[in-house]
């Protein structure tokens, strides 16, 4: 029979696919066009005015784009085509990027979402329907509309937020205060119905694949689940029919009529409405051409769908492209024959690009270009080693929580670096943050424990809050520039760590409160947090092994960057703490001062000895940070054929030995530790060229 039900036993077709990775909010955030995030915009507006659908927050910088179903899964062409089939679609008529897969949802609830951490429960009555339909063939396939949305329930799954309280604000009237919010305990059964204009097939679709991928983890779990949710079961149920294979004459026939002028997901959304080009067509087409267009992200021609999606517009070029093309293809799709080809092709568009980058780029504006640090950057940059570094400084003063909000270390509490580790790629600048701080040239870098901290860092990344340090400290910064750089001030971390306050910078966390945990006594209680209000007086010091000079630094920094963006806000910001100003002057010290070129040269040479980096035993070989920004001199010294060409292999390769010390995989995250370095313009032929010459070695197909 066509449509018997699958067995609970588990049909292993797509067990592959349980787990979203870890950075797939970075494809998220190269995966929606503009005309597709306008959909989804006026899609939400009716039913949540795009705020976070689960906290009723304002859309700011930390509510973003999360998709329903993870948009990696278009890869899995057995698995579309198996949607598309139960759904009774026409054959590659179903993509992930339509407005009813995509909602909005705060950061951290982004992450806890593609880890598995909860689902959305559709009405049971919608439950039942397609469970009723199941059994009476595709053609039957329940047509559900909704013209006032449809109603869901958040449910937890594997009790990784029994310690994270959900707050969600009831109403928006200015000003803010208290009284707008409730706190919301696991199993968050307080929390009210939320209404979406989600689609309910993409809602019941990941709620069975991530408790299934719960059954393989935790068995115990999933059982408790389906007591406290017995729709879960149902919705199981489903969710393997749906995934369930097919074979058979039928259904090759079905695939040769392809995919006729229509609506993709029976929602008026189809590829061509939405701009995206018929994403899997051209992932077939790649597929069953020559062997230089299999999985290759070609950037010219009719075919270069990938790139076209990365880089609708063409103006750049970089990981972005690489993201994509891995994020359809997976590591598999990297082979010699494909990044050769892509890079035959590149020069049409690196040399264009890097010679209009390099005629408007002033040594003047070194500093300008370099201010935010990438989403993607972080995730790579720092080795296990460098993370238990940091986890041990931290430890005494805050047991690896956020700095900010207290809370315990999770999904959402991230490794955050102060200064931003971008700022590596400028050499001038870095060399002479070593000559003010008094250290040896090339000693310094910026994975040191003393510059990074635990946060959930998106409003940081933003540059909406600094951290202030004592005014004692400031004031020794201060006489230190008076008299040279050899009496910079050697401050050592007191036991006590080091005293910071927060301080806001502009507006833009006008509307986000934060909430403070301040005791962990099990179980989690609305007494053990404070809600704190901009422009957060009311948030008491902290003490971190954070040292003074990269807030200083990061702080003057970002007042800098407001004076020129926004000099009422700048001037607001001065008023509540005018020794912004003094944070400012000795920035400006460290990054601009005049120096004696003879010296300064003589300085250079002498290179860095061993010792510690930054004066607080945290050398770069004692990281094992391996002289990230002496093995960049090199390739700016040598060849033609190594300048900026993050090559697999020999001694020299040095970011590839970082983002993949192992050499079993290549994939794009080599691109973004070149990029993170280089910058977009150390894309070239010449580069690609070279690095495609060795890859083949380290391929995993």
């Amino acid at each position: 029979m066509d449509d018997q039900t699958t067995p609970r036993s588990r049909s292993q077709a797509h067990s592959t696919v349980h787990t979203t990775p870890s950075t797939r909010l970075d494809y998220t955030r190269y995966s929606l066009k503009s005309k597709d995030k306008k959909r989804v915009d006026s899609a939400d507006a009716p039913f949540n005015q795009r705020r976070c659908l689960i906290q009723n927050l304002p859309n700011g910088h930390t509510v973003q784009y999360c998709h329903m179903i993870p948009r990696k899964l278009t890869k899995n062409e057995d698995l579309m085509a198996s949607l598309e089939w139960y759904w009774n679609m026409p054959y590659k008529s179903l993509h992930l990027n339509t407005r009813y897969n995509v909602f909005f949802a705060e950061a951290a609830f982004h992450l806890y979402h593609d880890n598995g951490a909860w689902g959305l429960l559709p009405e049971r009555s919608i439950i039942d329907q397609y469970n009723e339909k199941l059994v009476l063939g595709r053609s039957n396939f329940p047509e559900i509309q909704a013209e006032g949305g449809f109603e869901y329930r958040l449910i937890p799954l594997d009790g990784s937020m029994e310690s994270y309280p959900i707050l969600r604000q009831n109403d928006h009237a200015p000003p803010l205060n208290k009284d707008q919010y409730t706190l919301h305990f696991y199993p968050f059964n307080t929390l009210p119905l939320f209404r979406s204009h989600l689609h309910p097939k993409f809602a019941i679709y990941e709620l069975g694949r991530m408790f299934d991928g719960l059954t393989d983890k935790d068995q115990a779990a999933a059982d408790a689940a389906v007591l406290s949710y017995p729709e879960l079961d149902i919705i199981y149920r489903i969710y393997l029919r749906w995934s369930c294979p097919r074979k058979g004459p039928l259904f090759e026939e079905w695939k040769k009529k392809g995919r006729p002028d229509g609506d993709g997901d029976r929602q008026s959304e189809s590829s061509s409405r939405t701009g995206y080009d018929s994403m899997r067509g051209s992932v077939k087409r790649r597929r069953t051409g020559n062997s230089s267009e299999q999985g290759s992200p070609t950037p010219a021609g009719n075919c270069s769908d990938i790139m076209q999606m990365a880089n609708p517009s063409s103006e750049t070029l970089s990981h972005d492209t690489l993201i994509e093309h891995e994020c359809i293809y997976g590591k598999g799709g990297w082979t010699q024959e494909s990044l050769s080809g892509w890079a035959a092709d590149a020069s049409n568009w690196f040399t264009v690009l890097v010679e209009a980058r390099s005629r408007s780029r002033s040594r003047s504006r070194a500093y300008s270009a370099v201010h935010n640090t990438p989403s993607t950057c972080l995730a790579y940059s720092l080795k296990p080693k460098e993370k238990e570094r940091v986890d041990s400084a931290d430890a005494p003063f805050n047991q690896r929580r956020c700095l900010i909000q207290n809370l315990p270390n999770d999904h959402t509490v991230q490794y955050c670096h102060m200064i931003p580790r971008k700022l590596m790629k400028n050499e001038g600048l870095m060399a002479l943050l070593e000559w003010n701080w008094n250290l040896p040239y090339n000693s310094l870098h910026l994975n040191t424990r003393y510059n990074i901290f635990f946060a959930l860092h998106l409003h940081h990344d933003n540059d909406s809050w600094g951290l202030l340090p004592n005014k004692t400290i400031i004031d020794q910064y201060e006489r230190g520039q008076i008299f040279g750089r050899r009496t910079f001030p050697e401050i050592q971390l007191p036991k006590d760590g080091f005293e910071y306050r927060l301080i806001p910078l502009g507006e833009s966390m006008k509307l986000y409160p934060i909430l403070r945990q301040n005791e962990h006594a099990p179980p989690p209680n609305g007494d053990q947090f404070r809600l704190h209000f901009y422009p957060f007086d009311t948030l008491p010091p902290f003490r971190s092994h954070l040292h003074p000079k990269f807030a200083i630094f990061e702080l003057g920094r970002k007042f800098t960057k407001l004076i020129q963006q926004n000099p009422t806000a700048a001037d607001a910001a001065f008023s509540s703490y005018p020794i912004l100003s003094t944070i400012r002057i000795i920035y400006q010290g460290w990054t601009h001062q005049e120096v004696d070129k003879s010296s300064f040269e003589e300085w250079k040479k002498k290179g860095n000895p061993d010792g510690d980096g930054d004066r607080q035993s945290e050398s770069s070989s004692r990281t094992g940070y391996d002289s990230l920004r002496s093995g960049a001199k090199r390739r700016r010294t040598g060849n033609s054929s190594e300048q900026g060409s993050p090559t697999p292999a020999g001694k020299s390769s040095d970011i590839m030995q970082r983002a993949n010390p192992s050499s079993e995989t290549l994939s794009h995250e080599t691109l973004i530790e070149h990029e993170c370095v280089y910058g977009k313009g150390g894309w070239t032929q010449e580069s690609l060229s070279g690095w495609a010459a060795d890859v083949s070695k380290y391929v995993t197909l």
